[in-house]
C-alpha cells in the first residue's frame, strides 16, 4: 500500500513538473522555444501555439526548456 502511494506522489509531482514548463514555455518565446527543441521540420509544422505543447513529448519539453535557458543544465539533470 505505501509503495503505490509513494509511486503516486512521484507521479503527481512529475505531471506538476511538466505542466509548470509548459506555463513557462508560454510566457517564453514560443516560436523560439518550438524552433530550437523540434529538430525535425515536418513535425515542427504542426506546433503553432501554446495549445500545441500537450503535443510534446516530456523528454522534448524538458530537453527544449534546457536548450532555451528555462531551466539550468544541472535542473535538466535533475529531471
Amino acid at each position: 500500500m505505501i509503495i503505490g502511494l509513494f509511486d503516486a506522489a512521484l507521479n503527481y509531482l512529475w505531471d506538476e513538473t511538466i505542466k509548470n514548463l509548459r506555463r513557462k514555455v508560454a510566457i517564453f518565446d514560443i516560436d523560439y522555444f518550438y524552433d530550437t527543441a523540434i529538430k525535425d521540420t515536418k513535425k515542427r509544422t504542426k506546433f503553432k501555439d501554446e495549445q500545441d505543447l500537450v503535443k510534446l513529448d516530456d523528454w522534448e519539453l524538458v530537453a527544449g526548456c534546457e536548450e532555451t535557458g528555462i531551466i539550468t543544465q544541472l535542473g535538466y539533470k535533475h529531471l
